[in-house]
């Protein structure tokens, strides 16, 4: 096997004729092929059957392809086969190589990849795995050495994090994405709890920092993770969590952790798709019977509009122990009983406002009321009438009192996920740190990519977010070749800048299509305070100004003619189609007229506060006023300055099938999420220019046997760098179209190749390796025989 994978290079630079003469063997080489049904790249055995070649796959497949054509696909080398802990570590990195290492590493229950020393792609098992040895072991620390020779592992990036700021830094980031559904919730708690085990607690009177830390995310969870039809605990929110350390008598102590949370998903309040659940308090809140009975709830969750849609439970899920242990994280963080009770009774008035469609609904409005601690009167007003500026009502059309009643229940669960937030953090927030120096580490946890098969605004804003993501991964990937390059004191150069695939014209254009839904946005209010009847074709309108805006831009598809509300974007990851249904009312985020009064005239406090924030808001917003849209803006705006003043370390989640199912990797649907999240863009940029690097030791070790046998060099234990480089320039098998400067260069400690130099290189070593080999077994046959002829004479004798 060894002899057939040394014979890859050589036959490479074969004719047709040369080859069809030396395929006396059926199996000799390896190469990669495309499959075109799915367009996974497979490593195949390579035959010859008359004048063609087949291909075929370790599963069976069987590929044709002309003899000539073999010099055009793509080499298999050995270690592409290992599995190794690094892909940059190959001889030659390609997209092939990097699935095919995954491939081989999940066979062996290895699940983590390093991609160069700044990305790490985790793979979900979907099962449990032991951790308590691994994280013992990850305690006792080690440098950067031992990192790179052991396991990769996410605790590895928690180290070199805190290993960063011991050594000064003032900031660091780690950032984790992922689709739904690829462990990036799992995979952020597992960095947590390295990193609150690895430091000493600034205040050990409140227990142990790691305690509270996963308090905190136990009731995260409940309040902000739902069941998708991709994630049975998927985070419909983004977060940063920054933590806060003190250090002082060269110790790094965590001193606090403060979370930040954007674009909380409210659409799912009011319902959900089938597959899907609603967040997850909502069900835990119905298995405890003394909150059933307080609240007038019912334990069936089908019973409530809210929930019936979609299901009542998650496989393998207790809702009752999940309420368990979210009291148990409020005890631990010494959340009081009343605060507690606030929260679910809010909750439950959310649950029974979904049941309220018709003024003829008394009894779930007076529950309601009840819950909520406002008159009955006033609930029925501001759900039922709409008011005149002269003073007068009328009653609501039937299909306005529905998003009216949504407004307002989704109004109540935004104010109650903030509330809980900010209490979060005032009980995990350190106290002032003094004269102390102040340390931080960021960890963002972002939704991934989505494309569904009805697509809102809240896609558009999470697919812009991970645009401006994977600018600043790209950026990052390439400023990164550019520190080695820098260290190996050799040049970017030009034709590399030229090739960097840049996302900016994406950017823009959902810059643009999100301003022109502000200026209409603006519009619209300022026609619904002047007292203007709503518009219904606004949203067409607005998608024509998009459209003709828009339609030559490279990145925009537009619609079909008789599709009047929606448009495509063609993203990084794939093409886009965007159902703008509502957009400018959902944009506008508007509470329902009277929501201030009603709200203030509550006997909780709780409601009271919320009520006096809204009346602060209308009195203080502009023409320009709030929506959605400006506010995500700016979040991300701010998230990207953190990014950009730091070091950034990066964690690409991958869900290894859709089905959830363990130790099952569908080599389709990982390919998609590695082209999606910018690793294959990693890997092209390295690719394009100087892919093959090698230590200039294991360099002249490699390759200075070809100098020698081609009488360009002296056999030397001594061999400069520069002398062999000059020699093997003069090779006549080492042909090149360019010059041999261009095809190598050598740096302080590397040699840094082309990729058809260092194939030409490879080709010429094995072919020395085979003549080497072919001589070898001939002067053992000739030794043979001697000893043949030996015994022979003896036995004569």
């Amino acid at each position: 096997r060894l002899v057939r994978c040394r014979c890859v290079g050589l036959l490479a630079r074969m004719s047709a004729a040369e080859l069809a003469g030396s395929m006396a063997d059926s199996r000799i080489c390896r190469r990669w092929v495309q499959d075109p049904a799915d367009l996974v790249w497979l490593p195949c055995l390579v035959e010859q059957d008359g004048n063609q070649l087949l291909l075929r796959s370790s599963d069976g497949k069987v590929f044709t392809f002309p003899l000539s054509k073999l010099q055009e696909l793509e080499a298999v080398q050995e270690d592409q086969l290992l599995g190794v802990k690094d892909v940059c570590s190959l001889n030659s990195v390609s997209e092939a190589a990097v699935l095919q290492t995954l491939r081989t590493r999940c066979a062996r229950d290895e699940y983590y990849l390093r991609v160069g020393s700044e990305i790490l792609v985790a793979v979900n098992p979907f099962k449990a795995r032991p951790d308590s040895e691994v994280l013992e072991q990850r305690l006792g620390g080690g440098g950067a050495a031992v990192v790179h020779e052991r396991e990769p592992h996410i605790y590895d990036f928690g180290q070199k994090a805190l290993d960063s700021l011991r050594a000064g830094a003032d900031s660091h980031a780690i950032v984790v994405s992922g689709e739904s559904g690829a462990g990036k919730t799992e995979t952020t708690k597992l960095l947590l709890k390295f990193i609150s085990r690895s430091v000493s607690t600034e205040r050990p009177g409140d227990g142990s920092i790691e305690g509270r830390i996963a308090a905190g995310g136990t009731i995260l969870e409940s309040f902000g993770n739902a069941k998708t039809s991709r994630n049975n605990n998927s985070s419909r929110y983004g977060k940063w969590l920054d933590m806060h350390f003190v250090f002082s008598g060269g110790i790094l102590k965590l001193h606090g952790l403060e979370v930040q949370q954007s674009m909380l998903e409210l659409a799912r309040v009011c319902g959900t798709g089938q597959g899907e659940r609603n967040f997850h308090v909502f069900y835990q809140m119905l298995t405890d019977p003394e909150m059933r009975q307080e609240f007038q709830l019912e334990a069936d969750p089908s019973t409530y509009n809210y929930l019936r849609h979609g299901d009542a439970a998650i496989p393998g899920g207790d809702d009752a122990e999940g309420l368990r242990k979210t009291r148990c994280a409020f005890e631990e963080l010494h959340f009081d009983p009343e605060e507690q009770h606030i929260m679910f009774r809010t909750l439950a008035g959310v649950l029974a406002l979904g049941n309220c469609c018709s003024e003829e609904n008394d009894e779930d409005i007076a529950r309601v009321a009840k819950l909520l601690q406002v008159g009955n009167d006033d609930l029925r007003d501001i759900l039922f009438y709409k008011h005149h500026v002269d003073g007068s009502r009328c009653a609501l059309r039937s299909e306005e009192v529905v998003p009216r009643r949504d407004g307002l229940a989704c109004l109540l669960y935004e104010h109650l996920f903030e509330s809980v937030v900010a209490r979060l953090n005032d009980r995990l927030r350190g106290s002032d740190a003094g004269q102390h120096e102040v340390r931080r580490l960021g960890i963002s946890d972002l939704a991934g990519f989505e494309n569904f098969d009805r697509n809102s605004l809240e896609q558009l804003l999470i697919n812009l977010s991970n645009e401006r993501l994977q600018k600043f991964f790209n950026d990052a990937v390439f400023r990164e070749e550019a520190v080695e390059r820098e260290e190996e004191g050799l040049p970017i150069l030009e034709e590399e800048v030229s090739c960097f695939h840049d996302n900016e014209d994406t950017i823009k254009l959902i810059d643009g299509v999100l301003n022109e839904l502000n200026d209409r946005t603006d519009l619209a209010m300022r026609a619904v305070h002047m007292g203007r009847p709503s518009n219904p074709s606004r949203t067409e309108d607005y998608v024509a100004a998009v459209v003709h805006g828009n339609r030559s831009h490279c990145k925009f598809a537009a619609p079909v003619p008789h599709e009047r509300r929606s448009f495509g974007i063609k993203h990084t990851a794939g093409t886009v189609k965007y159902h703008c249904d509502d957009w400018l009312c959902r944009n506008a985020s508007r509470p329902p007229a009277g929501s201030s009064d009603l709200l203030q005239s509550s006997n909780l406090q709780f409601l009271r506060d919320l009520g006096n924030t809204l009346e602060e808001m209308a009195r203080s917003r502009r023409p320009k006023g709030h929506s959605i849209t400006r506010s995500f803006s700016v979040s991300l705006a701010s998230l990207t300055k953190r990014l950009s003043g730091t070091s950034v370390q990066f964690v690409r989640c991958i869900k290894p099938n859709r089905q959830m199912a363990a130790d099952t990797l569908v080599a389709t649907y990982v390919n998609e999420q590695l082209r999606c999240s910018g690793i294959y863009e990693a890997v092209r940029i390295r690719k394009h220019g100087f892919s093959k690097r090698w230590p200039i030791e294991e360099f002249i070790c490699r390759y200075a046997c070809i100098a020698v046998d081609s009488g360009e060099l002296d056999a030397s234990p001594h061999v400069d760098i520069h002398a062999l480089v000059q020699a093997l320039s003069r090779c006549p098998r080492l042909e090149r179209p360019r010059p041999w400067t261009e095809e190598l260069v050598v740096g302080r400690t590397k040699v840094l190749l082309r990729e058809g130099a260092a194939g030409a290189l490879e080709a010429e070593r094995s072919r020395i390796l085979d003549v080497q080999q072919h001589q070898q077994q001939q002067q053992q046959q000739q030794q043979q025989q001697q000893q043949q002829q030996q015994q022979q004479q003896q036995q004569q004798q």
